[in-house]
Formats: C-alpha cells, structure tokens, sequence
C-alpha cells in the first residue's frame, strides 16, 4: 500500500485506527511506560522547559490541571511537600531569612493587620507556643470551644457580663494557669471579659477570686468536663 493510500485509508477509518493505537498501547504499555520515565530522567531540564512554555500558552488549563491534581492527591502532596522540606531545610532557613531582611516593615505591618483583624486565632496560636515551650500536651478542638461558649451563654465566668455589640468575643483562657502545668480542655477553659483577664493573669483562682466565685466556676468546669 502506497503512502498516499495509508494516509486516505486512516482518513476513512478513525474509529478503526483509534482501536488499533488503543490495542498497539494496551499490549506495550510496560515497555513504553518505562521507555518514557527514562527518557524524562535523562531529560529533566527538557521536561521543565516544555512544561514552563505550556503552563504560559495554557494559562487557564494549567491552573485547572495543578487545582484537580491537588484536590485529588492531598496526601500525596503532604508527603511529597514533607520530602521536599527535608532535603532543603538549609536553602529554605536562608530563603527565608533573606526575604525577613528585606520586606521587615512589610511583614510587621501584615502581622500588625492580621493580629488586629483575627485576635482571638493569635491568642489560639500562643497558647499552643507556650504548651509546646512548657511541654504541656494541649488538645483544644473547634468543637470544644464552641461547646465552651454555649456553656458559658458568650458571658464572662467571672463577672457574669456580656458582651457589648462594638467588643470583639471573650477569649477562652485557662482557669487553671498554663504557666503551671494546666492543659486547656473542658474542665479548665473558661470564657473572660478583658478586666477579669488581665485581673487573673498566670495566677491560680484562689489568689485572686473568692471562695464562693471559685466554688460556682469550678461546680461548671466539672459538669462540663464529665459531659
């Protein structure tokens, strides 16, 4: 058969052709597989070349192929993420370090914003600090927090006030003092306005409150722990 009649005989018989390359791949498949990776091992820079020039003609599919991909391989990018971490533990400290040295006023500014705009996720993320500073093994849910709150009906332990519209929510504090040992978890985390707070500070209750303040907030904390 003439090159002129294989051109018009696959021309007049797609689904024909599309069968045979599906069989031709299905029966070589191993060997083809393993011809490929070879050849992108050898040809790394290649590969990155391609993909970079694609990604830039492409750049709507390209954003839709790494979203589906990232969507469908969460774990597998953990480990992959964790891996890469590892090996380039000493470029990243200097990565980072360079870019701190440079964009100082930047990142105080998006700091200052973020502590502004989300206290109570910066009290969250210093009591963790400081648990993992003292070595205090601390395991505070979302859930747990919101159960906290419903207990406490968004009023202060102590004083019993609520919240005014312009305030921001009551944090969740330790009742008894982390600085001391104390883990938060249900029976130790309590709701307090800002005055009753900063009153109570690293103390233990019974240095600062009274006998019968004390006795009603821990009669709570040890209903809500065995619930």
């Amino acid at each position: 058969m003439s090159k002129s009649s294989q051109a018009l005989w696959r021309k007049n018989n797609p689904e024909k052709l599309a069968e045979y390359g599906r069989r031709d791949y299905a029966k070589h498949r191993k060997k083809r597989s393993a011809k490929a990776k070879e050849w992108r091992l050898k040809n790394k820079e290649k590969m990155a070349s391609y993909r970079a020039k694609w990604e830039s003609n492409n750049p709507e599919k390209a954003k839709a192929t790494k979203q589906k991909w990232t969507t469908e391989n969460k774990e597998k990018l953990k480990v992959i993420n964790k891996a890469w971490h590892k090996r380039n533990k000493k470029a990243r400290n200097e990565y980072a370090s360079k870019y701190y040295a440079e964009h100082k006023e930047e990142i105080r500014v998006r700091k200052a914003k973020y502590a502004q705009e989300h206290p109570e996720m910066l009290r969250k993320s210093e009591r963790a600090r400081r648990a993992t500073q003292l070595e205090v093994a601390e395991y505070f849910t979302p859930k747990m927090e919101g159960l906290v709150r419903s207990v406490w009906d968004n009023r202060c332990a102590i004083c019993g006030r609520k919240k005014r519209p312009d305030e921001r929510r009551f944090p969740i504090d330790h009742w008894l003092p982390l600085s001391k040992g104390h883990a938060l978890s249900l029976s130790n985390a309590v709701l307090m306005c800002p005055q009753c707070n900063i009153k109570k500070g690293a103390k233990y209750p019974c240095e600062v409150y009274s006998e019968e303040t004390v006795i009603r907030v821990e009669t709570i904390l040890s209903e809500n722990g065995r619930n």
